[in-house]
């Protein structure tokens, strides 16, 4: 039981770390989002100023670009929430894990305490064999 609460107590911390480097990931893709779309307006500035026909291309370019970082962004949420559900499945198992690690140990006490019973009973049945000899001798 302890080797499969480290196991999932490992595995959780794993699920936690990729979490973690996936929200790392997240924020990178939004700050190149944030940049993207800086360079757009700038070039749309320039669109407007008379370079329509020789930026045209670019700013096909550069929507695909953004359309490509918004469908990873949608894949890398995905996973991070996939990851999420992951970590909260190993939380899960790992809380019945410790219910039935108590119950476990509940159950060895008692049986501890009725294995004490029993080796008393033999101890008092041997004397009372004793005894119960001895009397047979007298008689």
């Amino acid at each position: 039981m302890k080797a499969q609460k480290r196991g999932k107590e490992q595995q959780l911390d794993i699920m936690n770390r990729q979490y973690t480097q996936l929200e790392s990931r997240l924020d990178e893709i939004l700050c190149r989002i944030a940049k993207e779309t800086e360079e757009i307006k700038d070039l749309e500035q320039q669109l407007t100023d008379g370079q329509i026909a020789a930026n045209e291309a670019l700013k096909k370019d550069l929507e695909g670009v953004i359309s490509g970082l918004q469908e990873y962004l949608g894949t890398i949420k995905g996973q991070a929430t996939q990851a999420q559900n992951e970590c909260r499945k190993l939380q899960d198992e790992k809380e019945t894990l410790l219910q039935r690690l108590t119950e476990v140990q509940q159950e060895k006490e008692e049986l501890e305490l009725i294995a004490m019973d029993a080796e008393n009973m033999r101890k008092e049945l041997a004397e009372l064999e004793s005894a119960l000899q001895e009397q047979h001798e007298v008689n």
